[in-house]
Order: C-alpha cells, then structure tokens, then sequence
C-alpha cells in the first residue's frame, strides 16, 4: 500500500476511475468494459494498443500512482486513452506516410481537447503547448500533423 494514497495496487485505482466514468460519463465506462488492461513497464506513461488481436490499454504502474498526482489526473488519463480509441488514432497511423513521434503529439493535441472537467497532468499536450504555432481548436489529427511538420521542418533548416 502507498502512504501518500492508500491505494492498495494500480487495478484497484484503475477500477475507481472506471466507477467513477460509469456515474459522471457512462458513455466512456461502456466504451472501456470491453478493453484489457495490461500493466507494464513497457511503457512510460500510458497507451492503448493491440496485443494478440485485442485491444489493451497499458497503464504504466509508477506513472500512473506516482506521477499523476490527484485522482482526476487519473480518470483524465484513462479518458485520454480511450479517445484515441475512438477516434481510430490506432489504427490510421501508416508509418510509410507521418513521423511516428509528430502524429502521437498532433492525436495527444485532438484528445485533449475532449477531457471536460477532468485536469489533465501538467506534463499533457495541449494547444498551449506550442504558443507560437497558434494552434486553432477543434481541428483535425491530419491539420495539427501538418503544422507540427512545418514547424520541424523549420527547426531543421
């Protein structure tokens, strides 16, 4: 068990956060019901992906109780998660056409936008992330994509 929280392992942290989606958003609750939950170190923080032709949502055990601070960082992460789900990131990334990297930041900037009341961790990208690009709202994973290249490109000239 951890002093600061109390909370006994990551599964039961992860199952407060669905509790709680099932009474504020039960829409992302139901959408969650089905998807396995897989801790590991494989990866730093949180993702969701394919294992064995199934869809896992990995959760990183020391990110998730140490660095995520407050319970709705939490939910915020799991809410992050299942919004690249929904909106297919997963599966319309094609490795021969985007910079892997560049399309993870352009999907964390659509994603965020939909977290609602939730506070994302402070570390999370977001339109304010790049002040200088002046990032309109409510665009595209393919339009972000497309501004963060220029922007690469122009740091590599």
């Amino acid at each position: 068990m951890t002093k600061k929280t109390g909370i006994k392992n990551v599964n039961d942290e992860i199952s407060r956060c669905i509790i709680q989606l099932l009474i504020n958003e039960p829409f992302y609750a139901h959408f969650l019901s089905g998807i396995i939950r897989n801790i590991t170190t494989d990866v730093p923080t949180a993702a969701v992906g394919l294992l064995n032709g199934k869809v896992n949502l990995f959760i990183n055990e020391e990110f998730f109780l140490k660095e995520l601070t407050t319970f709705s960082n939490r939910v915020a992460v799991i809410i992050h998660e299942t919004l690249h789900l929904l909106f297919k990131h997963l599966f319309r990334l094609d490795k021969s056409k985007y910079d892997h990297r560049l399309y993870n930041i352009a999907a964390d900037i659509v994603v965020n936008q939909f977290i609602g009341k939730w506070n994302l961790p402070d570390s999370a990208v977001t339109l304010s992330t790049f002040p200088d690009l002046g990032l309109e709202k409510d665009k595209n994973l393919e339009w972000y994509y497309f501004k963060l290249s220029e922007l690469k490109s122009k740091l590599n000239k």
